[in-house]
C-alpha cells in the first residue's frame, strides 16, 4: 500500500492509468515468449504420420504376334486385359513397384474363355538410386511363382495350375522407395514376369484380365 501510494504521489492519478496500461501491454508481449521457450524446451509434444502407399505399373512388355494388351493404371493398382485367338500364348511383362512402406502384390484373375496356366517372377532388380538396400535381397516371391533361378522355361507342361478362384499373394517386402514421387524412374523395383495364357477351347478368341494391387503392411 505504501508503494502504491508513493505511486500516486509521484505521478499523479492520470499518469497512474497509463502507467498500469504500459505494465499491461509489456505483459501480453512477454507471454508468447514463454511459451515459445516452453515449446523449444519439449514440453509441446507434436506429432505427425505419412500414409502408407504402394503402387505398381506397367513398365514394359514384349508382345507376341496374335496377342492384344491393354494397361489401365488406376490408385495405385495395375489391370492389363490380354486377348488372342491360339490356345497358348507366352508374355512377357517387366511391372515397376514402389512403397514407402512394407507391401505386398496381390493378383486376381477374371476370364471366361481362358485360364492362367503359368505365372513366373523371371527376375527382380533396382531400378535406380532411390531403392532401399534391402528392396531386392529382402523380397519374398512365393514359391509357386519363384523362378528367378531359371527352375522352368517358358511353355513347361509340369508346373502346377494357378488356383485363380481367389485373389492371391505373389510378391512381399520391406519398403522399396527412399524418395521421389510416383512416376520417378530410379526409386521402383522392377519386377520381370512371364505370363502363359491358355484357350479353355481348342479354337475360337480369349480375352482373360489380370489385376495387380498392392497394399502396405505393418512388417514386410
Amino acid at each position: 500500500m505504501e508503494y502504491m501510494n508513493a505511486i500516486d504521489v509521484a505521478v499523479g492519478p492520470r499518469k497512474r492509468r497509463w502507467l498500469w496500461c504500459v505494465i499491461w501491454l509489456c505483459l501480453i508481449a512477454i507471454a508468447p515468449a514463454t511459451v515459445c521457450a516452453q515449446r523449444r524446451s519439449g514440453s509441446a509434444d507434436l506429432r505427425g504420420s505419412v500414409s502408407k502407399t504402394v503402387t505398381v505399373s506397367l513398365s514394359s512388355h514384349d508382345s507376341p504376334t496374335g496377342v492384344d494388351l491393354h494397361a489401365v493404371e488406376n490408385d495405385g493398382a495395375l489391370s492389363l486385359v490380354l486377348s488372342g485367338s491360339e490356345f497358348k500364348r507366352d508374355l512377357h511383362v517387366t511391372i515397376l513397384i514402389r512403397s514407402n512402406t512394407a507391401y505386398n502384390i496381390q493378383t486376381s484373375v477374371q476370364s471366361q474363355t481362358a485360364v492362367l496356366a503359368q505365372l513366373q517372377v523371371i527376375s527382380v532388380e533396382a531400378g535406380g538410386k532411390l531403392v532401399a538396400g534391402d528392396a531386392v535381397t529382402g523380397i519374398a516371391v512365393t514359391r509357386q511363382f519363384d523362378q528367378r533361378h531359371g527352375r522352368t522355361v517358358a511353355g513347361e507342361e509340369n508346373v502346377s495350375p494357378i488356383d485363380a478362384s481367389a485373389p492371391f499373394t505373389i510378391v512381399s517386402g520391406p519398403r522399396i522407395s527412399l524418395g521421389g514421387g510416383l512416376e520417378t524412374p530410379q526409386n521402383a523395383l522392377k519386377v520381370s514376369l512371364l505370363l502363359s495364357v491358355q484357350a479353355r477351347a481348342a479354337e475360337g478368341s480369349w480375352t482373360i484380365g489380370l489385376k495387380l494391387q498392392g497394399s502396405g503392411t505393418d512388417t514386410p
